[in-house]
C-alpha cells in the first residue's frame, strides 16, 4: 500500500512536469510566432520606406534631367540671340565705316 501510495505521487509529481514543460513550451512558441511577426512587420516596413526612397530618387533624377534639358536650351537660346546681336553689330559698324568713307 505504502509503494502505491509513493507511485502515485511520483505519478503526480512527473504530470505536474509534463504539465508545467508544456506550458513553458507553448508560452514560447507564442513569444516566437510574437517575435515572428513583428520581424515580418519590420521586414515590410523597411521595403516600404526603400520603394519610397527608391521612387523619391527616381523623381529627383527626372527633375534634374528635366532641369538639364531646360538649361540647354537657354544656353542655346542665349548663344543664338549674343550671334545676331553680334551680326547686327557688324552690320551697324559696316554702315557706319561706309557712312564715314562717303562723309
Amino acid at each position: 500500500a505504502q509503494a502505491k501510495a509513493l507511485a502515485e505521487s511520483l505519478e503526480q509529481q512527473l504530470q505536474a512536469e509534463r504539465d508545467k514543460a508544456k506550458r513553458e513550451v507553448e508560452e514560447s512558441a507564442r513569444a516566437l510566432d510574437g517575435a515572428s511577426s513583428a520581424q515580418e512587420q519590420a521586414v515590410q516596413r523597411l521595403q516600404e520606406q526603400a520603394n519610397e526612397a527608391a521612387s523619391e530618387l527616381q523623381k529627383s533624377r527626372a527633375a534634374l534631367e528635366e532641369s538639364r534639358g531646360a538649361q540647354e536650351q537657354l544656353e542655346q537660346k542665349i548663344k543664338e540671340e549674343a550671334d545676331k546681336a553680334g551680326s547686327e553689330l557688324q552690320e551697324r559698324a559696316a554702315a557706319l565705316a561706309q557712312a564715314k568713307a562717303l562723309a
